[in-house]
């Protein structure tokens, strides 16, 4: 599945971008004079936006890729962009005779017939050998690529590879082989966005370039450093849902994306990066998030952790709108479980085993956790002594606003569960009375993550079969009118 919240990236660096080849690459350079061996100054922007140009349409190849769920294909394609992207950047800062010759003429008389490659000795025609630098992708990354360079090149290079390591992303539950699987499906929308913001700024908004439509220039720049923010935020997110990993891949990716971030500093172009040293601090992690984030993203029953926490005396005064909720009275009718606390242990342990699939799993389990806060406020017996929480969902916003500026430092978290709160309900009231499409259409349009109401219905409540289907076809009917 293709994230909605990374398809607009894609699709606004897509329009940008053909605007930007439209009306700036033009190819100057002389082929004959570069072939020659002789330094043509022009070339330097014919190879900058040659590369551009690549990876511009690579990337139109991955949204396809990933719409279809191709996600392992869409990494393979990232792995030529990067490698594009680093060859871009490091002629353009290391540009003199050597690298014309070995990056340029070498290639091409390779290609056209000029120079002959055998047993690794490369020579011209008439048979005079000629000595060159075969630059490895590894040699070409400068700057803060360095740092993420390995770990992101090498698993790209796994992907790509036949490399029976990767072969989880073909086998299901019961090792049978499928075309389709969930295992890539972050780090596939992820790692192409990242790769190519690099030569976005790289090129697009280096110093010089000189925009005849200051408007155009005013959205490359705010797409910049929006994109830069958001990525900032994926690349956390993926470093939390990690966090307790130790080896294997898992370990490689954490590093990959906590290098990512910190390369997002790096000014490659005329958009000064200094907002991105104040974002981290966002991402500063507070006490009571520290203790939280392993159970609530690596746990299979988070509601140990809360349970145990129960019991220490010092419980009710750090987590008071959770201790409100143990012994509020729920109507046996729909909670057999018992109270709210109880229930809202259960609610977590069942979010537990799909958070890999939502948007971001530690902001869906803080939301999971703080849902029904609102009905220690408003749960009371009416006239015939049954036990009712009306207007729950909205009561419970002000609570949770509360708990969540204790718990954490990100504004996009807290704006993630507030946004979501007070409409965790209606998917369920939904699906039981089959509403309109317009109905749903207009639930789904409300928030930034759609699919992930959906999922917070299912940890509230073990939907039928039935009530699962129809939500996830009205989610998906909607989702072929947004794109």
């Amino acid at each position: 599945m293709f994230l909605p919240e990374y398809k607009a990236y894609y699709e606004k660096l897509i329009l940008q971008s053909d605007k930007f080849i439209q009306t700036h690459c033009m190819a100057k350079g002389s082929v004959e004079k570069v072939l020659s061996g002789k330094k043509d100054v022009n070339f330097l922007n014919d190879y900058r936006y040659y590369a551009f140009t690549k990876c511009t349409k690579s990337l139109m190849g991955i949204v396809k890729l990933l719409e279809m769920g191709n996600y392992e294909d869409a990494l393979i394609l990232c792995r030529t962009m990067m490698e594009c992207y680093l060859s871009q950047r490091y002629f353009d800062d290391k540009f003199d005779d050597s690298t014309l010759y070995d990056m340029v003429v070498i290639p091409m008389g390779l290609n056209s017939g000029v120079f002959v490659l055998k047993d690794g000795v490369l020579r011209k025609r008439d048979g005079e050998q000629l000595t060159y630098n075969m630059r490895s992708p590894d040699d070409l990354s400068l700057g803060k690529d360095k740092n993420y360079f390995v770990d992101m090149y090498r698993f790209l290079c796994e992907i790509a590879h036949c490399n029976f390591s990767q072969a989880s992303a073909f086998l299901d539950d019961g090792n049978r082989f499928v075309l389709y699987t969930e295992v890539n499906r972050e780090s596939a929308n992820l790692f192409p966005l990242f790769v190519f913001s690099k030569i976005f700024e790289n090129v697009v908004l280096l110093e010089y370039v000189q925009f005849d439509d200051p408007e155009e220039e005013a959205e490359d720049v705010e797409l910049l450093k929006d994109l830069t923010v958001f990525l900032y935020d994926r690349l956390h997110a993926m470093c939390d849902s990690l966090e307790k990993e130790k080896i294997s891949v898992n370990h490689s990716l954490r590093e990959t994306a906590r290098n990512a971030m910190n390369s997002l500093k790096e000014q490659l172009g005329r958009v000064d990066k200094a907002f991105v040293s104040a974002l981290a601090k966002q991402y500063e992690k507070t006490p009571l998030e520290k203790t939280m984030i392993p159970a609530l993203l690596t746990s299979d029953k988070p509601s140990e952790f809360f349970e145990e926490l129960r019991q220490n005396r010092k419980f009710s005064a750090r987590f008071p709108e959770l201790a409100a909720l143990i012994g509020v009275e729920q109507n046996p009718a729909y909670h057999s479980e018992g109270d709210v606390w109880t229930h809202t242990m259960q609610a977590l342990d069942r979010a537990a085993k799909f958070r890999d699939r939502v948007s971001d799993p530690y902001a869906f389990m803080l939301l999971v956790l703080t849902h029904d806060f609102g009905k220690s406020l408003c749960t009371k017996a009416d006239e015939n002594g049954v036990i009712r929480s009306v207007g729950h969902e909205t009561a419970g916003v002000q609570p949770a606003a509360k708990f969540l500026k204790r718990v954490t430092n990100n504004d996009r978290i807290k704006e993630y569960v507030l946004e979501m709160l007070p409409l965790h309900m209606k998917p369920i009231l939904y699906a039981a009375d089959r509403s309109r499409q317009s109905a749903t259409d207009g639930l789904f349009a409300s928030v930034k993550h759609p699919a992930d109401l959906i999922y917070m219905a299912k940890a509230d409540k073990e939907l039928s079969e039935e009530d699962e289907a129809f939500l996830w076809d009205r989610y998906g009917l909607y989702m072929k009118t947004v794109r």
